[in-house]
């Protein structure tokens, strides 16, 4: 089997970016996605940039890597991963109401609710960085209703 270039940047940008390279996992990822654009690379040089510190940068490569999935495997590991990641971003930008429709949108295209506790805590997230704690609670309190007392 012979990987494509893209490929073997991708490959290798996976590589540094588990050895903390960030620099030249970002580089690596930039390389395969100017070859070939994937939802994969784009996921992992928003992960990559992310961890950086460059979350502008960050949410434009999560919302390329959601642009980029199979209507049919948005709720994927991958495809999940990617909004998951764009709304912790768009909470640190300060972008609260963007993360609210983006976590409500999820919760409402999840029929099978395979993922609803990450969204959910997403939500909570967003509306306790805005000082609204009710609202914070009440999503998890519905989905998840067990007592601690």
């Amino acid at each position: 089997m012979q990987l494509q270039l893209h490929e073997l940047h991708y490959n290798l940008g996976h590589v540094l970016h588990q050895q903390e390279n960030l620099p030249g996992a970002i580089a690596s990822y930039q390389q395969a996605i100017a070859l070939c654009p994937s939802q994969a690379a784009h996921y992992n040089l928003a992960v990559a940039l992310d961890e950086q510190g460059q979350t502008e940068a960050a949410i434009a490569h999560y919302r390329q890597s959601i642009l980029l999935q199979e209507p049919d495997n948005q709720w994927n590991q991958p495809g999940l991963s990617a909004y998951l990641g764009l709304g912790q971003a768009l909470i640190r930008q300060g972008q609260f109401e963007e993360a609210i429709q983006l976590c409500q949108q999820a919760l409402a295209l999840d029929s099978s609710h395979s993922v609803s506790a990450e969204f959910y805590c997403c939500l909570a997230q967003t509306f306790a960085a805005q000082g609204q704690i009710n609202p914070a609670i009440a999503p998890t309190s519905t989905q998840f209703p067990w007592s601690l007392t």
